[in-house]
This record gives structure tokens, C-alpha cells and sequence, in this order.
């Protein structure tokens, strides 16, 4: 069983929630996150903590690239819960208009409105959860490269192969990102398919209803 190797590095202390109770070195930190480690370890012991949000500093790549950029740092559970909530946010807010439309006669009985208003839908959500995203990133993904470590501390690995094996699980992945691509297309096909036909029964699709 591996155990913490010895380094001269100093150690990282931190105030992200479920971390290991030893904190990775920063030579470790570096071989995790890679080449962008001297940004992240500025964003996550800044000189001066209390000149930035609990939440740290705003990412503005993780905000343009949403789930793209979780992928790209190898988040699997964070990814995958961002496309669930995505997916599920888009489905509450058109059921809901689905029954206002049926609810009240009169309201959003043009499919052409309803249709341009449910069709703005992912927009406006997707714009929610990538300023999430933007927001509390790096904080989340200070937590991901913690606990990471922390599996690699109780790997069976030689000690002195720590940090090549910390380089390979952590890292960026395009791979990812296109598979993340991918699972979304498929999901928004099939939401676009399921939209299609509920509006193409009587009780809904007949204006005025």
C-alpha cells in the first residue's frame, strides 16, 4: 500500500469540505492538475483570502464551457449531475407551460409563441448552470483534486511512482469532452422528438383550448 511520500514541498491546507485531513503537497497538486496547476493553486490560496469570495475566484472558462470545461478536468460526477439537472430543469419548465396552455385559455395559445418560447428554454437554463458553474468551479474542482489525491495515497503503488500516477488521473481530456458532447446531442434529440409528438396530440396542440 502506497504511503504519502516524503517531499520538501509544503503542504496546502484548505477550507473546501470533504477533504482528505492531510493535504496533498504542492508538488502533487502540480502533477494533478497539470499545466494550468499555477493558476489553480494562486486561485485557491490567494495572498490575500479574504479579498475574494468563499466561492473564490470567478472562472470564466468554466462559465463559457459549462460542462464541457467538468468533462475537460475529468469531473465525471459533476458532469454527469450537470447534464441530469440540465435535462430535468429544461422538462419542469415545458410541462409547466404545457398546463398554463391548457390551464388558462388564451395564454401562449399560438404555437408559434409557444414554440418560440419553449425553444428559448435550454438557452436560459443552460445560462443559469454555466454561471453556476462559472461561480463555484474552481471550488468544486479544488475538491475533486483533493480527494484524488487522497485515493492515491491508499493506491498499490511504488511511492516513488506517485506523482506519474496522479499525472495520469488527473489532466484534462478531450475525450471526455467529446463523449459529454455526444451524450448531450442524444439527449436533446430525444427531447425534441417526445416535444414533437406530445404537441401533435388534439388536447394540446389545438389552439384556444
Amino acid at each position: 500500500m502506497m504511503q504519502p511520500p516524503d517531499s520538501d514541498f509544503p503542504q496546502r491546507t484548505s477550507t473546501a469540505t470533504a477533504l482528505p485531513e492531510r493535504s496533498p503537497t504542492d508538488a502533487e497538486l502540480q502533477a494533478f492538475v497539470g499545466k494550468r496547476a499555477p493558476y489553480y493553486l494562486n486561485t485557491w490560496f490567494p495572498t490575500d483570502p479574504q479579498a475574494q469570495p468563499i466561492s473564490g475566484e470567478f472562472n470564466a472558462i468554466a462559465f463559457l464551457g459549462g460542462v464541457f470545461w467538468l468533462a475537460y478536468r475529468k469531473m465525471k460526477l459533476e458532469s454527469v449531475l450537470f447534464v441530469g439537472v440540465f435535462e430535468v430543469m429544461q422538462v419542469a419548465v415545458v410541462m409547466l407551460l404545457l398546463l398554463v396552455r391548457l390551464a388558462f385559455a388564451g395564454w401562449l395559445t399560438s404555437d408559434g409563441l409557444f414554440n418560440a418560447v419553449s425553444m428559448a428554454i435550454p438557452g436560459v437554463v443552460w445560462l443559469m448552470l454555466v454561471f453556476v458553474c462559472g461561480t463555484y468551479g474552481n471550488l468544486w474542482y479544488q475538491g475533486f483534486v483533493y480527494r484524488s489525491i487522497a485515493k492515491s495515497w491508499h493506491a498499490e503503488v511504488a511511492a516513488p511512482d506517485e506523482l506519474s500516477v496522479l499525472s495520469k488521473w488527473g489532466g484534462t481530456s478531450w475525450l471526455a469532452v467529446a463523449s459529454v458532447a455526444l451524450l448531450l446531442a442524444g439527449i436533446q434529440f430525444l427531447l425534441v422528438q417526445v416535444f414533437q409528438f406530445v404537441m401533435a396530440l388534439p388536447v394540446i396542440g389545438a389552439s384556444g383550448y
